[in-house]
């Protein structure tokens, strides 16, 4: 248990130990573990801490400096400290690289199922390529299924030039919207005039 000195409502000493009240009274003897009535028969009371508040991206809790007395009781608060620009905006770009890295699941003319692509090395490398060959089949007549391509969720797709260039460009639309909310985000812009949100991992924000 911690306590405070306090005379009457002001704080005189924040925390005050066992060894300031020996320092204070040192004619009286105290035991190891006195009992809480050592404190407060001097002028000492015991400190309730409040529950934490939850955390937000840009700030954490941190205890008030001083505790105050409230519904009967010495009681130390807390608050949320903002974190520094440079640690704000490392955890933006770690959030932008996460959902990079997820990718996003695109639903293509012709295909059943929704196709899940990572954005994660190596699929935009291979996003890029596939969609090279697709073209160039495209602009040979090709209309059947001639390009294979396998998802993020390991499952293989047979796809026509014309569906794998609209899965491509899905893929990489997503990457470029990914990053301007990204952008915005960081300098200001957009959707985010007043700077980087305070829950900017919510999904609210991003594509």
């Amino acid at each position: 248990m911690d306590y405070v000195k306090v005379d009457g409502q002001t704080v005189v000493k924040w925390p005050y130990t066992l060894a300031d009240l020996k320092a204070d009274h040192p004619n009286d003897l105290f035991g190891r573990v006195p009992p809480e009535s050592a404190f407060t028969d001097r002028g000492a009371f015991p400190v309730i801490v409040d529950e934490p508040p939850s955390p937000t991206d840009t700030a954490v809790p941190a205890k008030d400096d001083l505790p105050e007395y409230r519904d009967g009781a010495w009681r130390l608060g807390w608050h949320l400290e903002p974190l520094d620009e440079a640690r704000v905006k490392s955890r933006l770009a770690a959030e932008w690289q996460r959902r990079v890295d997820l990718g996003g699941v695109f639903t293509v003319p012709g295909v059943t199922d929704p196709i899940p692509v990572p954005g994660k090395q190596p699929y935009r490398e291979i996003i890029q390529a596939k969609l090279s060959a697709a073209q160039l089949f495209a602009s040979q007549g090709v209309t059947e299924p001639a390009v294979l391509f396998r998802d993020g969720a390991n499952t293989n797709h047979m796809l026509t030039p014309t569906q794998m260039i609209n899965l491509c460009l899905q893929s990489m639309r997503f990457y470029e919207a990914l990053s301007r909310v990204f952008w915005d985000m960081k300098d200001g812009a957009g959707d985010f005039t007043g700077g980087i949100p305070e829950n900017f991992t919510a999904d609210e924000h991003w594509p």
